[in-house]
């Protein structure tokens, strides 16, 4: 039988002089990675009763993968297809759980106001997705929108507005994701890179920098890295560099307090979306397409000059006002393409290696909802309905 949860203790802090095939103990489900998926995977296992550890290379939350930013856009009338709906639905249901739970304020109701040209692909898959989920989109028109909130719309240009769509804060939400994980009894090693794991038996033995364990399933949601893993079934996706940058506020309606939203543009040659800070000392702009190739421990940050703060620059110019003429801050961040930009969720073996991969730069609004599909799937033995358009590819 594997350890119950009220026997484990905590390993976050690396011991001085941990022993080389030191035995940590014996788990139903290890968790390989703990950013925004694995952090809420190790939350929903523990919450169940399930003994379970994760496991990351670094200490989350931390900046060296794709859960991180200070704000992650939630909307809801999703562009990218129409069966994204309802998981982007449940996923929201489950932040507020979280927030009730931990007594953390981990979304930022701000609406979300999008346009871009008549024939855009944008506008057409918020149109779509609305009407075939009901979902409740204003239209307002350019004098009104430009009237309301510091933009410019261009003539011509669809305008649409969702009144519930905001932001999340990725930081507190996987601190918020693991201390549900600890207070159920899950067993955390962070700074603590897996060294390998193989079969033994009907379940895997773990080797870290700090000693071995033994579970019974191996969950991976390593972002970046899953090419590492390639070999026990995910799919190695590609790595792009993606630069964040916030902008000095010149208008006092970018304050939150005062309504202003956060943003997503088809400019008819890129995608760029934002959002204010809660506190009012900047504004985000980010392209979402775009990026450049890296290997997932690039870890260059350095601006430049490139394309992407070029385009962050001119469309704070032609779309908002108010706004600093370059950047007072930045950071990077790493997308982990999937071919087609759905997400992956896979198995292999009834379901001994489970694994959610390719996120593809909007992943994070889904992270209490895909842990809840992982759990369910370690629980059950089968993928949920609401999710098997995102099984079995590849």
């Amino acid at each position: 039988m594997s350890q119950r949860a009220s026997d484990r203790r905590d390993s976050s802090r690396r011991p001085d002089r941990p022993g080389a095939g030191a035995m940590i103990g014996s788990f139903e489900v290890v968790v390989v990675g703990l950013g925004a998926i694995g952090s809420q995977t190790l939350a929903a296992l523990a919450s169940r009763g399930i003994s379970a550890i994760g496991i990351d290379r670094y200490a989350p939350p931390h900046d060296r993968g794709s859960s991180h930013g200070r704000s992650r856009l939630i909307r809801f009338a999703y562009f990218e297809h129409p069966d994204y709906v309802p998981l982007v639905r449940r996923a929201m249901q489950l932040w507020s759980e979280l927030e009730r739970a931990t007594g953390r304020s981990l979304f930022v109701r701000t609406g979300l106001l999008q346009s871009g040209p008549p024939d855009s692909p944008l506008i057409a898959g918020i149109e779509a997705s609305a009407a075939m989920h009901g979902l409740e989109i204003e239209r307002p028109d350019r004098r009104e929108t430009e009237g309301r909130f510091p933009v410019v719309i261009p003539e011509g240009w669809p305008i649409l507005f969702e009144q519930d769509a905001g932001y999340l804060l990725p930081e507190l939400a996987i601190e918020a994701a693991l201390s549900v994980a600890r207070i159920h009894g899950a067993t955390l090693l962070t700074d603590c890179p897996v060294r390998q794991a193989v079969r033994r038996g009907g379940g895997w033995r773990v080797t870290t920098d700090r000693g071995e364990l033994q579970a019974e399933r191996l969950v991976l949601t390593v972002g970046p890295w899953t090419g590492a893993w390639h070999a026990l079934g995910p799919s190695p996706p590609t790595i792009l560099r993606k630069h964040l940058f916030w902008y000095g506020c010149r208008d006092d309606r970018w304050l939150v307090r005062s309504a202003a939203p956060s943003f997503l543009f088809d400019t008819g040659s890129a995608y760029l979306y934002g959002m204010p800070n809660g506190d009012g000392s900047g504004v985000k702009i980010a392209r979402h397409d775009g990026g450049v190739e890296v290997a997932p421990d690039d870890d260059d940050r350095r601006i430049g000059r490139d394309d992407e703060q070029r385009d962050a620059d001119e469309f704070a110019r032609r779309f908002l006002t108010g706004l600093s003429p370059a950047p007072i801050a930045h950071e990077i961040c790493r997308y982990s393409m999937s071919p087609d930009g759905d997400f992956r969720l896979g198995d292999r073996d009834d379901g001994r290696v489970v694994w959610v991969s390719g996120l593809s730069g909007h992943g994070f609004k889904f992270a209490t909802a895909l842990g809840e599909q992982v759990a369910m799937r370690i629980e059950t033995g089968a993928w949920h309905p609401s999710v098997r358009f995102l099984t079995a590819r590849d």
